[in-house]
């Protein structure tokens, strides 16, 4: 048995980005680098005034984490995330 098919060990890459006005790309990027490190999730985050552009990997568990925190900004509440 692949233990790593297991829904906690699984790794899991994330995909998204939105397409928004953002006042402070600063404290966003801050936000989302400290939620990523809390998960223990590596990647690529670009963030500017026209929006946020991410891929992130990490244990299946940690990123869903991730993103439960991630959405509790209204602007990413409902934003389409590629897995």
């Amino acid at each position: 048995m692949d233990t790593r098919s297991e829904a906690g060990t699984a790794h899991q890459v994330l995909l998204f980005y939105r397409y928004i006005t953002i006042d402070s790309p600063q404290e966003l990027a801050a936000h989302i680098e400290s939620l990523a490190r809390e998960n223990a999730l590596t990647g690529r985050v670009i963030i500017a005034q026209e929006g946020v552009n991410a891929t992130l990997e990490g244990l299946r568990a940690d990123t869903e984490a991730f993103l439960s925190e991630f959405k509790i900004d209204e602007r990413f509440r409902d934003i389409e995330v590629k897995r």
